[in-house]
């Protein structure tokens, strides 16, 4: 005997309950931990970096699949935030190895590492994540501090995000 049940819903789940304002204070979570990582010297910071990205990114689905933002206005903001292109190329080179040309200017990204002698009373040199270097199609390369990308990032989201009605 096949029963069938209609399907019903108990409660939202918790990212409904966060809405796209959850999602923000997760990408300002992430520039966090990005930071304390790159300043400390962690192992693999850069999984931090690209996490980052990740979430910084996909605010944008959640701007739009929750109605507080339109399509149009989201790609108006991404085509004249230069730190939100790189963020999405970062995440989506993150995620599936490479770019789909066709929708991005930056052909390489790479993570550069600096070196960081020992202090002048003893202790061991060392590397730090500092840069994100970025090849364009166009065969130019730029350089970006990790730090100023997060921030202006955030920035961009903080400020797009105060345009919306109960914005952030």
């Amino acid at each position: 005997m096949l029963l069938t049940v209609k399907p019903f819903r108990v409660a939202p789940d918790r990212f409904e309950q966060e809405g796209w304002r959850g999602q923000f204070a997760r990408v300002q979570r992430w520039q966090q931990r990005a930071l304390r990582a790159v300043d400390s010297g962690e192992q693999h910071p850069e999984d931090y970096v690209y996490a980052f990205c990740q979430n910084a990114y996909h605010l944008r689905d959640w701007l739009q699949n929750s109605g507080a933002a339109s399509q149009r206005d989201l790609d108006e903001l991404m085509a004249r935030t230069p730190a939100l292109k790189l963020c999405r190329d970062v995440c989506n080179g993150s995620k599936h190895l490479v770019l789909d040309q066709r929708r991005t200017s930056t052909d390489h990204i790479g993570l550069m590492r600096e070196y960081v002698p020992p202090p002048v009373t003893g202790g061991e040199p060392g590397e730090r994540l500092r840069l994100l270097t970025v090849e364009g199609q166009d065969g130019s390369v730029n350089f970006f501090e990790i730090e100023d990308l997060l921030e202006q990032c955030v920035g961009a989201w903080r400020d797009f995000c105060r345009g919306i009605r109960g914005g952030a």
